[in-house]
């Protein structure tokens, strides 16, 4: 029993010893700006050229893969507005898939922008070593009329 015990403790040291990395497999930035007054789901740009997909290759096993986005938002409206948003890897809305219902950032006025640093965080299960792409969509819900956003990343780690 005393063996036993020493080798889950040795076992215990060496695993806790192990050092926990994240493995970045792609990232993107805009600088600039975009602006919007849709009410329908569109593809936000990624980067200063228009790019709107960012692609990753899996690790050949399955796998969790966070992707994280974050932007300046603001968004004019009554109290109810808000800009939503959905991130999609290969063309399907992950989770949380709560569709115009998650708040990336909500209305104070009607003709002031109120800016927000917002991030939204995702993790997707993928399979294989194939290439995945990554999208973003946005949408102005609850009476917005025109939303905003600013400086912007897309990261997409293991």
């Amino acid at each position: 029993m005393i063996g036993l015990l020493r080798a889950v403790s040795v076992a215990m040291v060496v695993v806790c010893a192990l050092p926990a990395h994240a493995y970045l497999l792609n990232e993107i930035t805009r600088t600039g700006n975009f602006t919007s007054s849709s009410t329908s789901l569109i593809q936000v740009p990624l980067d200063n050229e228009g790019d709107i997909g960012l692609t990753f290759q899996g690790l050949g096993l399955t796998a969790p893969i966070q992707i994280i986005y974050n932007a300046e938002c603001g968004v004019l409206g009554p109290p109810q507005a808000r800009v939503a948003i959905e991130i999609l890897v290969d063309g399907h809305q992950i989770d949380p898939a709560s569709g115009t219902h998650f708040a990336f950032c909500t209305a104070t006025s009607v003709t002031r922008y109120s800016w927000i640093g917002a991030t939204r965080q995702s993790v997707v299960v993928v399979t294989g070593d194939g290439f995945h792409d990554v999208e973003v969509h946005a949408v102005g819900v609850g009476g917005a009329t025109k939303w905003w956003l600013g400086d912007s990343s897309l990261t997409i780690a293991y």
